[in-house]
């Protein structure tokens, strides 16, 4: 019987996967998003290295061009903050990492 992956090795491939491009092929990146949105919105994995270690991917999503997946990621995203302006602003400028769209507007 084959040993299956540990969440370690999972988040090692995955994140190998977030540094290929694949700007030539929208059904390849929607696959991996979809990934990404499913991870996300499993309540065992929230708060795991593997959610962390895929934030960029995540924070990719919330730009992705199909919108209808893009509104899966910022429902996700509306869901894991905080109700009052103060904390969204909060969380927004002092606790969310941008690194990944520093490239961007």
């Amino acid at each position: 019987m084959a040993a299956l992956p540990s969440l370690k090795d999972k988040t090692m491939l995955l994140v190998k996967l977030m540094t290929y491009d694949r700007k030539d092929d929208d059904k390849l990146t929607e696959a991996f998003l979809t990934i990404v949105r499913d991870i996300y919105l499993n309540p065992s994995l929230c708060g795991t290295e593997l959610t962390s270690k895929l934030e960029p991917a995540f924070l990719f999503g919330l730009r992705w061009k199909n919108s209808a997946l893009r509104r899966e990621f910022f429902e996700i995203f509306h869901q894991s903050m905080e109700t009052t302006l103060f904390r969204r602003l909060f969380h927004l400028m002092g606790v969310q990492q941008w690194q990944s769209f520093s490239v961007r507007y």
